[in-house]
C-alpha cells in the first residue's frame, strides 16, 4: 500500500466504500429475514419462540416418577472390608531436585481383593 499513488488510493477507497454499502444492505436484509423467520416459530409454539421440533422438558413426570420410588434404608454398594495390610507408597526424596519430602496427602485409595489359587478336583 505504501507505494500506491494517490489516485490509486483514492480509487481504492471509493471501491471499499461501495463494498461497505453493499454489505450493510445485505445485513439489513438478513435481519429482516431473521425476524420474520422468528415471527413466524413464535405463532408456531404458542409464542414460547422455541423451534417446533424440540420437545419441551417433562418436569412433573420426572418429579412424579422421584416420588414413586421406593425409598430404600440401604444403598446396594460393596462396603470397603476392614483392611489386613495398608501400604503406603512415599518418596522420601523429590526426584528432580533431591531435597527431602515431608507432608502431602492421600492422592487415591482403592481395594485389592485377592482370590486365593486352589487346585481343581
Amino acid at each position: 500500500m505504501d507505494d500506491l499513488s494517490r489516485e490509486e488510493l483514492l480509487a481504492e477507497n471509493v471501491r471499499l466504500m461501495a463494498e461497505n454499502a453493499e454489505l450493510r444492505v445485505s445485513v439489513e436484509e438478513l435481519r429482516a429475514e431473521v425476524e420474520m423467520l422468528r415471527s413466524q416459530l413464535s405463532g408456531k409454539t404458542g409464542g414460547s419462540g422455541a423451534c417446533p421440533f424440540v420437545k419441551p422438558n417433562r418436569k412433573e413426570r420426572r418429579q412424579a416418577e422421584k416420588e414413586a420410588r421406593k425409598k430404600r434404608s440401604k444403598s446396594f454398594v460393596r462396603h470397603r472390608d476392614i483392611p489386613t495390610e495398608e501400604v503406603q507408597h512415599v518418596a522420601e526424596v523429590c526426584p528432580d531436585c533431591g531435597r527431602k519430602l515431608t507432608g502431602g496427602w492421600e492422592h487415591a485409595r482403592r481395594q485389592t481383593i485377592e482370590i486365593p489359587d486352589t487346585p481343581i478336583r
